[in-house]
């Protein structure tokens, strides 16, 4: 049951940012062409981020594939935040904030998750992470300004 917990708390929080990065493409919306460069960082987040992360499923399974998805994250969250326009940037800095503290702790463990899942602490700092009210909120007008300018 941890492994799924865990598993779970990773999907959740890793996607949370890229979550509202869907390209408009892809949702059929349109894009504030204002945005559209800001749009483009952020359905590559999306891509990168979609189901647990990305495509390759041994990424849970793999330390070494788990730390490159990770830092491939986090490297264009930070280009997502230096992207950023005035209205969200704020927002997007907490859900930065928020990938950056889950990522230390899988850093913390060399990103094998087998060997986090055995120690309950960790499931207990990542659920806190995970469950910020701070970041939920962020999130929740993050994606409505995603809808609004980016079709997402």
């Amino acid at each position: 049951m941890r492994p799924r917990v865990l598993a779970l708390s990773v999907a959740i929080l890793g996607v949370s940012l890229a979550s509202c990065g869907a390209s408009s493409s892809a949702s059929g919306g349109k894009v504030n062409q204002k945005y559209a460069a800001f749009c483009v960082i952020a359905a590559d987040l999306q891509t990168q981020s979609s189901g647990t992360h990305g495509s390759d499923p041994m990424v849970m399974s793999d330390p070494t594939k788990m730390k490159t998805a990770w830092t491939t994250i986090i490297d264009l969250s930070d280009k997502l935040l230096k992207a950023a326009p005035s209205a969200v940037k704020s927002d997007i800095s907490v859900l930065v904030d928020h990938m950056n503290q889950m990522n230390k702790v899988f850093k913390s463990y060399a990103y094998n998750l087998e060997e986090m899942a055995a120690v309950p602490a960790v499931q207990t700092q990542l659920a806190a992470i995970q469950s910020s009210k701070e970041a939920g909120q962020a999130s929740t007008r993050f994606s409505a300004w995603m809808k609004k300018n980016c079709g997402a």
